[in-house]
Protein backbone atom coordinates (compact mmCIF):
# COMPACT_ATOMS: atom_id res chain seq x y z
CA UNK A 1 0.00 0.00 0.00
CA UNK A 2 1.39 3.24 -1.28
CA UNK A 3 1.78 6.37 1.78
CA UNK A 4 -0.33 8.56 0.42
CA UNK A 5 -3.33 6.13 0.21
CA UNK A 6 -2.24 5.22 3.64
CA UNK A 7 -2.68 9.14 4.60
CA UNK A 8 -5.82 9.13 3.07
CA UNK A 9 -7.26 6.52 4.71
CA UNK A 10 -6.34 8.02 8.38
CA UNK A 11 -7.73 11.49 6.96
CA UNK A 12 -11.15 9.64 6.24
CA UNK A 13 -11.31 7.66 9.35
CA UNK A 14 -10.10 10.91 11.00
CA UNK A 15 -13.36 13.03 9.49
CA UNK A 16 -15.83 10.46 10.28
CA UNK A 17 -14.43 10.53 13.71
CA UNK A 18 -15.22 13.88 13.99
CA UNK A 19 -11.59 14.83 15.06
CA UNK A 20 -11.23 17.95 12.97
CA UNK A 21 -14.60 19.25 13.45
CA UNK A 22 -13.14 21.51 16.66
CA UNK A 23 -10.35 23.20 14.57
CA UNK A 24 -9.71 26.95 15.05
CA UNK A 25 -11.17 28.43 11.99
CA UNK A 26 -13.55 25.84 10.84
CA UNK A 27 -16.13 27.50 8.32
CA UNK A 28 -13.96 30.32 7.23
CA UNK A 29 -11.68 30.28 4.01
CA UNK A 30 -8.10 29.39 4.22
CA UNK A 31 -5.70 32.07 3.84
CA UNK A 32 -2.69 30.97 1.48
CA UNK A 33 0.50 33.43 1.82
CA UNK A 34 2.47 32.87 -1.21
CA UNK A 35 5.70 31.20 -0.19
CA UNK A 36 6.80 29.40 -3.09
CA UNK A 37 9.72 32.51 -3.19
CA UNK A 38 11.29 31.70 0.10
CA UNK A 39 13.10 28.91 0.63
CA UNK A 40 11.88 26.33 3.15
CA UNK A 41 14.41 26.95 5.66
CA UNK A 42 13.24 30.35 5.44
CA UNK A 43 9.75 29.93 5.44
CA UNK A 44 9.08 29.98 9.77
CA UNK A 45 10.97 32.89 9.74
CA UNK A 46 9.86 35.22 7.43
CA UNK A 47 6.37 33.87 8.00
CA UNK A 48 6.72 34.80 11.74
CA UNK A 49 8.44 38.18 10.94
CA UNK A 50 5.40 39.13 8.31
CA UNK A 51 2.65 38.41 10.84
CA UNK A 52 4.72 40.58 13.37
CA UNK A 53 4.75 43.26 10.87
CA UNK A 54 8.64 43.00 10.62
CA UNK A 55 9.07 41.79 7.01
CA UNK A 56 12.58 42.61 5.94
CA UNK A 57 12.15 45.69 3.64
CA UNK A 58 12.38 43.50 0.11
CA UNK A 59 9.73 41.69 1.00
CA UNK A 60 7.10 44.17 1.71
CA UNK A 61 8.46 45.79 -1.45
CA UNK A 62 7.72 42.99 -3.48
CA UNK A 63 4.26 42.96 -2.22
CA UNK A 64 3.67 46.48 -3.33
CA UNK A 65 5.01 45.52 -6.69
CA UNK A 66 2.94 42.64 -7.12
CA UNK A 67 -0.25 44.87 -5.72
CA UNK A 68 0.99 47.57 -8.59
CA UNK A 69 1.44 44.94 -11.24
CA UNK A 70 -2.40 43.40 -10.83
CA UNK A 71 -3.74 46.76 -10.47
CA UNK A 72 -2.35 47.81 -13.66
CA UNK A 73 -3.21 44.88 -15.06
CA UNK A 74 -6.90 45.11 -13.86
CA UNK A 75 -6.90 48.88 -15.16
CA UNK A 76 -5.69 48.10 -18.74
CA UNK A 77 -7.94 45.20 -19.11
CA UNK A 78 -10.81 47.17 -18.03
CA UNK A 79 -10.08 49.87 -20.23
CA UNK A 80 -9.64 47.63 -23.41
CA UNK A 81 -12.63 45.57 -22.72
CA UNK A 82 -15.04 45.79 -25.71
CA UNK A 83 -12.35 47.42 -28.23
CA UNK A 84 -10.78 46.28 -31.32
CA UNK A 85 -6.73 45.80 -31.79
CA UNK A 86 -6.49 48.44 -33.91
CA UNK A 87 -9.03 50.93 -31.89
CA UNK A 88 -6.70 54.13 -31.09
CA UNK A 89 -8.45 53.80 -27.58
CA UNK A 90 -6.58 50.65 -27.20
CA UNK A 91 -3.47 51.81 -28.53
CA UNK A 92 -3.57 54.44 -25.90
CA UNK A 93 -4.27 52.50 -23.17
CA UNK A 94 -1.27 50.33 -24.35
CA UNK A 95 0.75 52.92 -23.85
CA UNK A 96 -0.18 53.76 -20.64
CA UNK A 97 -0.31 50.16 -19.11
CA UNK A 98 3.40 50.25 -20.95
CA UNK A 99 4.54 52.93 -18.94
CA UNK A 100 3.12 51.92 -15.67
CA UNK A 101 5.10 48.38 -16.56
CA UNK A 102 8.50 50.52 -16.74
CA UNK A 103 7.84 52.29 -13.28
CA UNK A 104 7.47 48.74 -12.15
CA UNK A 105 10.06 47.67 -13.97
CA UNK A 106 12.17 49.96 -11.93
CA UNK A 107 11.22 49.04 -8.38
CA UNK A 108 11.66 45.35 -9.74
CA UNK A 109 15.60 46.07 -10.27
CA UNK A 110 15.45 48.00 -6.80
CA UNK A 111 14.10 44.63 -5.53
CA UNK A 112 16.57 42.64 -7.48
CA UNK A 113 19.34 44.62 -5.32
CA UNK A 114 18.06 44.11 -2.15
CA UNK A 115 17.02 40.32 -2.34
CA UNK A 116 19.60 38.64 -0.17
CA UNK A 117 19.32 35.08 -2.15
CA UNK A 118 20.05 35.45 -5.85
CA UNK A 119 17.20 32.27 -6.75
CA UNK A 120 14.75 35.04 -5.37
CA UNK A 121 15.18 37.83 -7.69
CA UNK A 122 12.04 38.58 -9.79
CA UNK A 123 12.05 38.97 -13.35
CA UNK A 124 11.11 42.28 -15.32
CA UNK A 125 8.30 42.00 -17.32
CA UNK A 126 8.07 42.58 -20.77
CA UNK A 127 5.35 44.70 -22.06
CA UNK A 128 4.27 43.00 -25.08
CA UNK A 129 4.15 39.75 -23.44
CA UNK A 130 1.78 41.73 -20.60
CA UNK A 131 -0.31 43.32 -23.08
CA UNK A 132 -0.99 39.76 -24.92
CA UNK A 133 -1.38 38.19 -22.14
CA UNK A 134 -4.31 40.38 -21.03
CA UNK A 135 -5.58 41.14 -24.49
CA UNK A 136 -6.53 36.91 -24.22
CA UNK A 137 -7.48 36.61 -20.93
CA UNK A 138 -10.56 33.92 -21.16
CA UNK A 139 -12.40 36.53 -18.71
CA UNK A 140 -12.74 40.46 -19.62
CA UNK A 141 -11.97 42.58 -16.28
CA UNK A 142 -9.31 40.61 -14.87
CA UNK A 143 -5.56 39.61 -15.45
CA UNK A 144 -5.00 36.10 -15.86
CA UNK A 145 -3.76 33.84 -13.15
CA UNK A 146 -0.29 32.09 -13.34
CA UNK A 147 -2.00 28.81 -14.60
CA UNK A 148 -3.72 30.17 -17.14
CA UNK A 149 -0.27 31.58 -18.17
CA UNK A 150 -0.42 34.82 -16.81
CA UNK A 151 2.60 36.66 -14.80
CA UNK A 152 4.44 34.68 -12.52
CA UNK A 153 6.45 38.07 -11.55
CA UNK A 154 9.74 34.98 -11.17
CA UNK A 155 12.49 33.89 -13.55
Amino acid sequence: MCWQRIVENRLAVAVDEGLFDNLAGKGKPLVWEDEALVPPSWRAAFRLLSQSGLAPAWIMLEAEIRKDHEAAGRAFSRAVTGLEEGDPECACAALQFSQRLVQINKRIDELNLRIPLPGLARARLNPTVEIEQIRCAPSAGRMPTEGEGGPTGLS
